[in-house]
C-alpha cells in the first residue's frame, strides 16, 4: 500500500489512479536485487566415476558455471585410496593445468594449498568472501580444487 499523491488515501501500489479522488498516479516500481551466485561445486567422485567419465563432468560443469556466470568452482574430485591421489586427481590436475596454460581459466588452487591464510588461499578468500562458509571442512582437504574462471 502506498499514499495517494493527491489526496493522501491509502491505495494499492498496482493503482494508476486513486479510488478516491480520481487523480492519476505514478506506477511504483518494484526493483529486486538479482544476488549473483559465484561460487559453484562440481562433485566429480560421485557414484565412483571413471576417469573420463569424471573429465566428461569437468567439461560439462565448466560449460554450466560459465553459462550461469559462476566466478569460482568447487571441485570434489576425491583424494583415492592409495594416499597419494587418486587417478581422477592426477587426470584433473593435468587437465587444469592445461586450460590455464590455454587461458581457458584463471587459476587453479588445491586443497592441499587452501591450508594456511597466506598465498593462493587468501587471495580467493579476498576476491570471494562466500567461500569463508566452508573454509574449516575445506581447509588441508586433499580431495577438492577450486578453480578460477
Amino acid at each position: 500500500m502506498r499514499q495517494c499523491s493527491t489526496c493522501g488515501n491509502e491505495i494499492q501500489d498496482s493503482a494508476t489512479i486513486c479510488p478516491f479522488c480520481d487523480s492519476s498516479q505514478e506506477p511504483v516500481q518494484i526493483i529486486r536485487k538479482k544476488v549473483a551466485i559465484r561460487v559453484s561445486v562440481i562433485k566429480l567422485k560421485e557414484n565412483s566415476p571413471t576417469v573420463d567419465e569424471a573429465m566428461q563432468r569437468l567439461t560439462a560443469g565448466l560449460v554450466a558455471a560459465r553459462k550461469r556466470n559462476i566466478k569460482v568452482i568447487k571441485i570434489i574430485h576425491g583424494y583415492g585410496s592409495t594416499g597419494v591421489g587418486g587417478a581422477i586427481k592426477i587426470a584433473l590436475l593435468g587437465r587444469l593445468q592445461m586450460l590455464k596454460e590455454e587461458a581457458h581459466i584463471k587459476t587453479f588452487i588445491t586443497g592441499e594449498e587452501h591450508n594456511t591464510f597466506a598465498g593462493s588461499r587468501n587471495y580467493l578468500l579476498n576476491k570471494y568472501p562466500e567461500l569463508k562458509e566452508t573454509w574449516i571442512e575445506d581447509r588441508g582437504n586433499p580431495g577438492i580444487t577450486f578453480i578460477e574462471l
